[in-house]
């Protein structure tokens, strides 16, 4: 199902009009795959199109934000669109017409992606896009240090600053050439990973307020509405981290925070350590993801979402009643 990086590359060089997009609410992956990809070919004279959403303020560590596309989408005009980091052509959210309408790569490392594009680039045993990214760019594409520095910020990321087990020798050897350009990769780890804003700090306290441990410890549970996040001045963007924070509280296997986007519209973001595949599980709901770290977006009233999950959980994972 995949093509070739030769394919991938013979197609990007027969064309001069492009638009590189993550998926809707973008992660540190996501925003440095494309921010690196388009510039990149911005390098190689290419018109580039960088459509993201908003993100989170701790990724703004990662240069070239000033690329990301402000205008219309209608008013785009280009020959090819590439999909970085999105498991399903639904995760592109508003850029999905864009994508149908044109030639197009899929390139991702989700367990879970369906192979929606013309050309599919897709390797699950990747830590991150951003890994695989890399090594389509590599010897074809000129490198500097902006391009190392977007890389590298999603190589942490994706691997939780190298810790998750994804990351492989290959995943430190890249790191490795990276941190050979002269950029701040002390700066972007600690941005990612310890920098919050007050908000972000009021809303996660919300959070482990509204904490629960079940099944003798093995499934920590949250969440947050909507009115809580406002109540704050804050946006669904400002609970990122809130269920890997909930993973870490020792002797817990699974965790799930799940938060209100809108009336009847509530996301939930699981995490989990080996032996428990989390992607399999939200896949019941229409979502995905890595076995580790998965989400879904429920339709339903906060409370019944909660209940919903915490049952999916139990029956998936553990004895019920426990």
């Amino acid at each position: 199902m995949n093509n070739s990086i030769d394919e991938i590359r013979s197609l990007i060089d027969s064309v001069d009009n492009i638009v590189i997009a993550g998926h809707t609410n973008p992660d540190g992956d996501a925003v440095g795959a494309v921010l690196a990809f388009s510039t990149a070919l911005k390098e190689k004279n290419k018109n580039v199109y960088v459509l993201l959403e908003e993100y989170a303020e701790k990724y703004n560590c990662i240069p070239n934000k000033e690329l990301i596309y402000k205008g219309d989408y209608k008013d785009i005009k280009a020959d090819l669109f590439i999909s970085l980091d999105c498991g399903d052509i639904d995760r592109l959210g508003e850029a999905k017409p864009l994508f149908e309408s044109m030639n197009s790569i899929n390139i991702d490392h989700h367990i879970s992606n369906t192979y929606f594009g013309k050309l599919n680039y897709v390797n699950c045993d990747a830590s991150s896009t951003s890994e695989i990214v890399f090594g389509i760019i590599s010897g074809w594409c000129d490198m500097n240090k902006d391009i190392s520095a977007c890389l590298y910020a999603g190589l942490v990321n994706d691997t939780g600053g190298f810790r998750h087990t994804s990351t492989t020798p290959l995943t430190m050897s890249i790191a490795s050439q990276l941190i050979a350009y002269p950029f701040d990769f002390s700066g972007i780890y600690n941005s990612i990973y310890h920098s919050h804003t007050f908000v972000e700090t009021k809303l996660m306290g919300e959070a482990l307020m509204n904490s629960e441990l079940i099944c003798d410890g093995k499934f920590a549970i949250s969440y947050i509405s909507l009115e809580t996040i406002k109540k704050y001045g804050g946006t669904p963007k400002d609970v990122d981290g809130v269920s890997e924070y909930l993973k870490n509280i020792t002797g817990t296997k699974v965790s799930a925070f799940l938060y209100e986007k809108g009336e009847n519209q509530v996301k939930a973001s699981l995490r989990s350590e080996d032996g428990f595949d989390v992607s399999a599980l939200v896949s019941k709901f229409g979502g995905g993801g890595h076995k580790k770290a998965s989400g879904c977006t429920l339709e339903s009233s906060l409370e019944d979402a909660v209940t919903t999950m915490k049952n999916a959980v139990i029956s998936s994972f553990f004895e019920k009643g426990e």
